[in-house]
């Protein structure tokens, strides 16, 4: 039997939940709107403001995934936790 899995699942879930809580911010952005003002400057800030949210709203997209990832893999380490305590218990056998 190979030694204890380390790892804290909870922690993990937290950090997973934390991530979570940051897409909701960056993919509930709302695009800003510079209504009323007509210039060239006015044209370029209202493009840097539409790539800035399309950006924020793939670094979300981004965040979620990297929080179903550490989901996943908190059960698997609480899997494995809980099979070797089951096999400390059981002469090292699960």
């Amino acid at each position: 039997m190979g030694p204890y899995p380390e790892g804290d699942p909870a922690a993990m879930r937290a950090a997973a939940a934390d991530l979570r809580r940051a897409a909701s911010i960056l993919g509930g952005a709302p695009n800003p709107t510079v209504d009323g003002w007509q210039s060239p400057e006015a044209g370029r800030v209202r493009a840097v403001l539409t790539a800035a949210t399309g950006t924020a709203g793939r670094v979300a997209a981004n965040l979620e995934a990297a929080a179903a990832r550490l989901d996943r893999a908190a059960v698997r380490l609480d899997t494995e936790q809980r099979v070797w305590l089951t096999a400390q218990n059981h002469g090292g056998r699960p």
